[in-house]
């Protein structure tokens, strides 16, 4: 991104928060004031958190173009793909489908709803929404809770993190 008409560099969290508004750039909430606000409150935040030493002061002086600007030739690149590579994601998609999408529940097989996080992002809400543009954050997997059955294996942590809470169902 430009700031004040200069490159800026930015730290990967602040880098990805500003991603997300460049993406909306040409969107109705990206032209939102409220949403504009909300974010940039919340971007200089990210760029405390960071002890990011950056002139960035302003939401006027910030140019998110360039970055709009790559993430449009990633959709080009993504649309360009052939038939064999797009089909060769679903399969991958599938497989973890296939892996997560079930549940064993009293002896039969159950499709689970939603085994997915949320990823983050800036929340966008329905019509005049108060906190439309806010950075809804990473869920890390300590705020987890894994609801498995007695018995069952606890599945290892993820590396780098104190591991998850977990509850057991009881008959």
């Amino acid at each position: 991104m430009n700031y004040d008409g200069k490159p800026v560099t930015l730290p990967p969290a602040a880098e990805e928060v500003a991603g997300f508004y460049a993406a909306l750039l040409e969107s109705d909430h990206g032209v939102n004031p409220v949403f504009q606000k909300n974010f940039f409150k919340d971007f200089l935040a990210v760029l405390k958190k960071c002890k990011a030493d950056t002139p960035i002061k302003e939401f006027s002086k910030c140019d998110f173009r360039p970055m709009f600007d790559y993430f449009q030739e990633e959709k080009e690149k993504k649309k360009a793909l052939t038939k064999e590579e797009k089909l060769q994601i679903k399969k991958e998609k599938d497989l973890i489908e296939a892996k997560y999408g079930i549940a064993l529940l009293d002896g039969r097989k159950e499709k689970v709803g939603n085994f997915r996080i949320e990823p983050p992002g800036l929340f966008r809400g329905r019509g005049q929404h108060p906190r439309t543009g806010c950075l809804k954050q990473r869920v890390v997997p300590e705020q987890i809770t894994i609801n498995i059955g007695k018995g069952v294996p606890v599945p290892p942590r993820p590396r780098g993190t104190n591991g998850v809470k977990l509850s057991t169902t009881t008959k």
